[in-house]
């Protein structure tokens, strides 16, 4: 199951900025996405700790999460954890 998300998820990639001819919201995910990738990378790179990232996608489920991450930190207290949300 691991090998078909990779793979799916790298088809997606090759077909986001053509897609984002189309359509706008995935033209703007794509940039975002672009621009703010060396930040993700160097955060999780240079982290002592291992990370847990979790992505929302609206400023609602930020709020829904919260409280559950707040729960994880308890049982994982030497991981730092990575929240996230995109919404245009």
């Amino acid at each position: 199951m691991k090998y078909l998300y990779n793979a799916l998820i790298q088809v997606f990639q090759c077909l986001l900025p053509f897609l984002g001819l189309f359509l706008n919201r995935l033209k703007t995910f794509y940039q975002e996405r672009k621009k703010n990738k060396p930040a993700f990378e160097k955060f999780i790179s240079t982290n002592k700790k291992p990370v847990i990232w979790v992505h929302v996608a609206s400023l609602g489920e930020y709020e829904q999460v919260v409280p559950v991450v707040r729960r994880f930190k308890e049982h994982f207290n030497d991981h730092t954890f990575l929240i996230s949300f995109f919404s245009d």
